[in-house]
């Protein structure tokens, strides 16, 4: 027994040895991932703007699908990064697009924001040639008349969030684990003078965490590992949690790891899962090849489903909750299936087991989520935070809720995506 301790101790010795030998060789730093309706957040009391239903950011992905949500539903989140020596702005973080983008002076078709926009021209400023191949990962580009850079057109980060403007780069200072904000050179960014974004005037831009050339991750490569990773908390309201780049410390707890897919019809700056197949209380439904991709997004609150499986699901369900029990119409609409809290107080809510391709391709690898990923208390009701996909192809999506109290690893280099159970309040997200 004393044997096995020592090995167990030698072998995690080991482990975080090697863990801190890579730290030193590879850039490891955080950024604060603010969600839009957390009391530290830019936009608290200001969740609804215009009117406009901000439920996901789903609905765009791919040119094909988003919107956004507010209030107790919001999916978005934030972040902070400085542009420059003294320019520093707030974004929304995006995972299903690459360009990162802010406003820029002159700024005569832009939104209205609440301080200057950012004026290029600094010793560090440069604009990227249209040769570049940064410019030829965008789709409506055409040639600078007078220096032959790269100017970009009506670039989609989502359905409400749209660019146009100069393709350019800039020193990006981004916070390392001492608090100091370190420099990165030649950052490529849309300079946009021609944007629209139904938006508070608090936000200055967007920030694309996509699998693309031109996001962040991918710009930040081998000074991070290609990695990143986050852990949502459950309760988003007066805490922020960490967007981490580079290798982290390793955490013993059950572990799924998930392949990473890239779909020839889909924009290479989504991360997608397959999605074989769900298992509620031994019951398995079964998922057709045809209908098997499932997007990651932390800006998509609910999680989306084909329509065949989201029916399955929902009969399923129904059948485990038992039929005496009725349903109740949610009068926003944004809800498919609501309880009254009196009705199901005394029903267990059971798990669901989403089986996905694994990195091992034969074996698959299961992914539980509680009932406190899949519903929520809505005042009197209880709603299930699982709706049939809107989009024209039904393409699945895994939401922020159904991702919270996992810390989520990202490894695109290598197409796997790691999902870590653990405690995102004791882990500090």
């Amino acid at each position: 027994m004393d044997g096995l301790i020592f090995l167990f101790i030698f072998v995690l010795f080991n482990a975080l040895l090697l863990f801190a030998i890579n730290a030193q060789r590879n850039s490891s730093f955080s950024i604060d991932l603010i969600h839009r309706d957390s009391t530290l957040s830019p936009l608290y009391n200001n969740s609804v703007i215009n009117g406009v239903n901000h439920f996901d950011s789903s609905m765009y992905i791919d040119s094909k699908y988003v919107q956004s949500e507010m209030s107790h539903q919001s999916g978005e989140y934030l972040m902070k990064i400085q542009i420059s020596e003294s320019y520093e702005v707030v974004a929304i973080a995006s995972m299903i697009s690459d360009l990162i983008w802010i406003q820029c002076d002159p700024c005569d078709g832009c939104y209205p924001q609440n301080k200057p926009y950012f004026k290029p021209g600094g010793s560090t400023y440069k604009r990227v040639p249209f040769e570049s191949h940064f410019c030829k990962a965008l789709g409506r580009i055409k040639r600078g008349e007078r220096k032959g850079e790269c100017l970009y057109k009506r670039y989609k980060s989502s359905e409400h969030k749209i660019t146009s403007g100069v393709l350019s780069t800039e020193t990006f200072y981004l916070q390392s684990p001492d608090y100091k904000p370190q420099p990165y050179q030649k950052i490529v960014f849309g300079c946009g003078t021609d944007n629209a974004m139904i938006v508070s005037m608090d936000v200055q831009g967007v920030v694309g965490l996509g699998r693309g050339d031109l996001s962040l991750v991918s710009q930040l490569g081998s000074k991070i590992s290609g990695k990143f990773s986050y852990c949502l908390r459950k309760n988003h309201m007066n805490t922020i949690t960490k967007l981490k780049f580079g290798p982290q410390p390793p955490i013993q707890k059950k572990t799924s790891t998930l392949k990473l897919f890239t779909q020839p019809d889909s924009s290479s700056s989504l991360y997608v899962l397959n999605l074989k197949e769900i298992r509620i209380k031994g019951k398995k439904l079964e998922v057709s090849e045809l209908n098997r991709d499932m997007v990651l997004d932390i800006g998509t609150t609910v999680t989306k489903l084909h329509w065949r499986i989201y029916d399955s699901l929902i009969a399923s369900l129904r059948e485990v909750i038992g039929d005496e029990i009725k349903p109740v119409e949610d009068p926003t609409g944004k809800y498919s299936l609501c309880y009254k809290n009196k009705d199901i107080s005394g029903v267990a809510i059971p798990d669901m087991i989403f089986k996905f391709a694994s990195t091992n391709f034969l074996s698959g690898s299961d992914l539980t989520l509680t009932p406190s990923h899949t519903f929520q208390n809505l005042g009197a009701k209880l709603c299930m935070l699982i709706i049939r996909s809107t989009h024209a192809h039904g393409r699945s999506v895994l939401g922020s809720a159904a991702q919270k109290d996992f810390r989520v690893e990202y490894e695109a280099g290598k197409n796997k995506v790691t999902f870590i159970e653990t405690s995102c309040e004791e882990n500090l997200g």
